[in-house]
């Protein structure tokens, strides 16, 4: 969807004005940069996403070098790559959250390195940059830095250090409009603002999953976490390991509980999603690095001495890891041995046909607009995440019944039917003829894929 959205933009279409999906601008701009590298495949996500897996990894190293002198300590830092991208938090990739992780990482090393009486003011600009950043992506994210700003600005409050807290908000303008100011400029040019507050403000806050943010269902959440599965109670004991170590061995009392008010404050947002997804855990597995501190500080407890063989060993044994940990490998091997997945059959019949017109009924962007390298015609392309919205699935039975595409592809569970393809069926019996059909299974479900060309 939004690499189907990214590289649209290469053929003057505006997301919400012209291709409809309710994620933040950046993300789809990021996309269309990946779309310049490979028009038809995901390497330049993977390349973005192996930039953003490096700075993890060097801030990651910064903030354990900061702590310990022991050299293998420093190299836990490659123990963060199969404890952070598990299946549980990372499965399918190209997440919004996995591109903030980064920037999560880096405020905590700023936090543990500098007081906050002496903090740079280019800190402060950065850090709103990357507020900017988060809130122009998917505005949920900047909640690390709710409480990052929030503590900051309380702590001077209380010492009544007026100047500074006008200093940090002048600082705080100019890098989170760094970033806005391009964005709005480029709406308004367009005439497309009202597009851009409607959808991405508007329709996320109403039509969204319901979240609800009080105390109560917080706390709730957060004590029923552990006992939503094997992988919740690791991963909570993970996180109650890292965290007692670092509030049990850091001095700087500023420091900590500034890092605790970012931690607070994303898991308030995280938990206080009723119907959360694992992916929206991946942020918060940038704290996971509390608990990389507490495997080094093990590690200076032990003495061997330390070659470039078992350097290298060690970290070969890390990314063996990573394939017991995230099952990723296995499956895209199992899915995608002799590339014989259905949007490539797909995408060979439709390039066969001068009409390339497609339209992905009733599903999410199931990947054929990419395979086929052809962008959508029809603003409602396909469903998103928002079903309550029912101006997309009523524009897509307009497209049927007025033949508005060439091709149809209709993806339906084969053991739960879609009432979305039912309503279809009326116009793709008279309008449309069957050309192929597959099965295929995402996520440990199986689905009928059909593909569906017009009558002439």
């Amino acid at each position: 969807m939004m690499f189907t959205v990214g590289k649209s933009i290469w053929h003057g279409m505006l997301p919400y004005k012209d291709l409809f999906d309710q994620r933040g601008p950046l993300i789809y701009f990021m996309h269309s940069i990946a779309a310049l590298i490979s028009y038809k495949s995901f390497l330049g996500i993977y390349i973005f996403e192996s930039i953003a897996l490096s700075i993890d990894l060097i801030y990651i190293h910064k903030i354990i070098r900061s702590f310990f002198k022991n050299n293998f300590a420093k190299w836990t830092t490659f123990l963060i790559i199969p404890i952070m991208f598990n299946s549980y938090f990372f499965e399918n990739g190209d997440l919004p959250e996995e591109f903030i992780t980064p920037m999560i990482i880096i405020m905590l090393y700023q936090s543990l390195k500098y007081d906050i009486d002496t903090m740079p003011n280019h800190l402060y600009i950065l850090q709103a940059m990357f507020v900017g950043m988060a809130f122009w992506t998917k505005y949920t994210l900047i909640a690390p830095w709710i409480g990052f700003f929030g503590y900051i600005f309380m702590y001077f409050l209380i010492h009544k250090k007026y100047k500074k807290i006008i200093k940090i908000i002048y600082n705080f303008l100019v890098g989170f409009l760094i970033i806005t100011t391009p964005i709005i400029l480029l709406y308004w040019f367009n005439k497309a603002l009202h597009s851009l507050f409607y959808v991405y403000f508007y329709l996320n806050l109403n039509y969204y999953h319901k979240n609800s943010f009080t105390p109560i269902n917080v706390i709730k959440n957060t004590i029923l976490f552990p006992f939503g599965g094997k992988e919740n109670a690791i991963m909570a004991i993970l996180f109650v390991i890292g965290i007692s170590y670092v509030i049990i061995n850091h001095k700087k009392i500023n420091n900590l509980c500034l890092i605790l008010s970012t931690l607070a404050t994303d898991l308030i947002v995280i938990m206080g999603a009723s119907n959360n997804y694992r992916y929206y855990l991946v942020g918060l597995g940038a704290y996971l690095i509390f608990f990389i501190l507490a495997l080094a500080h093990f590690s200076t407890t032990l003495s061997f001495k330390l070659t470039k063989f078992k350097i290298i060993m060690f970290i070969l044994t890390c990314l063996v890891l990573t394939t017991i940990t995230n099952n990723s490998l296995n499956l895209a091997i199992k899915q995608f041995q002799g590339k014989n997945t259905f949007q490539l059959k797909y995408a060979k019949i439709i390039n066969q046909s001068s009409d390339k017109s497609l339209l992905n009924y009733g599903n999410l962007d199931v990947g054929i607009y990419t395979a086929a390298g052809i962008i959508p015609k029809d603003k409602y392309f396909s469903q998103i995440n928002m079903t309550a919205y029912k101006v997309v699935h009523n524009s897509q039975l307009k497209y049927l019944k007025h033949k508005k595409d060439n091709f149809v592809e209709i993806t339906e569970s084969v053991d739960d039917k879609n009432n979305f393809n039912v309503e279809a069926s009326p116009y793709l019996i008279k309008n449309y003829q069957l050309v192929a059909q597959t099965t295929s299974s995402f996520e440990n479900s199986n689905f009928k894929n059909k593909l569906y060309k017009l009558k002439y």
